[in-house]
């Protein structure tokens, strides 16, 4: 049976919802009239946030924000987003979801991410600005620079049995050696340890959690995504120092994000339309970030 997007994505996160103790035990259908799920969908073209009702799993309101204006082609082959407008687009989506349900933060049990995957972000952690675009999934720059990787490690194949993946423009491990090597400020915020680094998923959790100055700013990445990047053991799910060295990025290895899994809580929203409120209860934690939803991006990523 094919299920659509945002169905598994709805699915899963209702699984994990009713998973948690202070759910059991504070009881979901106490607040079933007014408990919803959001669900962030960043795509490339777009970002959209849609409300389902938590209990029917039926969408209650959504509100989209196209984002091709935000892309740019400096030169042919070449695709890249302006980072900030990624994160402004989710958080006006999220407040016109909202105001079209006549719904606050605290009526959101949850909220999880689906994402455009491989595209990368450097940002510099103390203020929260990008040093570079984010460049995109599809952008072919590192072409010059995946010949001269299959060249020197072996074949298009040499990674594929660490790391699932073959040499390849498309992965954000090559995306980030081009960054190093050719953005000053991305190297220089390395190798002063100022500087992170992600997928959108990262970037987005870092932001909704607090950003720069945040009590409690969470710098993640779930597995699927990081799986992505041509950096992560696939046996192990952890980052793997021998990827990151025959792709020629330790500068950066200690600015990537902990991977997590795709079925926990990965912290609170701090701020913006989602913001959680702990005055609900103990250990209810209204519009807690949830990863358990980015797993389903293997299809809806492009759009």
């Amino acid at each position: 049976l094919e299920v659509d997007t945002s169905t598994r994505l709805l699915l899963l996160m209702l699984a994990a919802t009713l998973s948690r103790p202070a759910l059991a035990t504070r009881g979901l259908c106490a607040r079933a009239a007014s408990s919803l799920i959001a669900s962030i969908d960043q795509g490339t073209s777009s970002s959209r946030v849609i409300l389902y009702d938590a209990v029917t799993l039926r969408p209650v309101a959504s509100h989209q924000v196209e984002l091709q204006s935000a892309t740019s082609n400096p030169q042919a082959g070449w695709s890249q987003m302006d980072a900030k407008r990624i994160v402004g687009t989710v958080t006006d989506s999220a407040a016109a979801a909202l105001a079209a349900a006549g719904a606050s933060a605290s009526d959101v049990v949850g909220v999880g991410i689906t994402n455009q995957r491989e595209s990368t972000v450097v940002w510099d952690k103390r203020t929260g600005e990008p040093l570079y675009d984010c460049i995109l999934w599809h952008d072919a720059r590192t072409a010059t620079t995946v010949s001269a990787l299959a060249d020197e490690l072996g074949g298009q194949d040499a990674l594929r049995a660490t790391c699932g993946l073959p040499l390849s423009t498309y992965f954000s491990g090559v995306k980030l050696r081009w960054l190093l090597e050719a953005v000053p400020a991305v190297k220089e915020g390395f190798e002063s340890g100022t500087a992170l680094v992600g997928t959108v998923d990262s970037w987005l959790a870092w932001n909704l959690t607090g950003g720069a100055g945040g009590r409690a700013t969470r710098h993640v990445s779930d597995v699927t995504n990081a799986s992505r990047t041509m950096l992560m053991d696939l046996s192990t799910c952890g980052w793997d120092g021998g990827l990151v060295r025959a792709l020629g990025v330790g500068a950066a290895e200690g600015a990537l994000p902990t991977i997590v899994s795709c079925a926990e809580e990965i912290g609170r929203v701090d701020g913006g339309p989602l913001h959680g409120d702990a005055a609900h209860g103990e250990d209810w934690r209204p519009a807690g970030l949830s990863s358990h939803l980015q797993a389903v991006n293997r299809r809806r990523s492009r759009g």
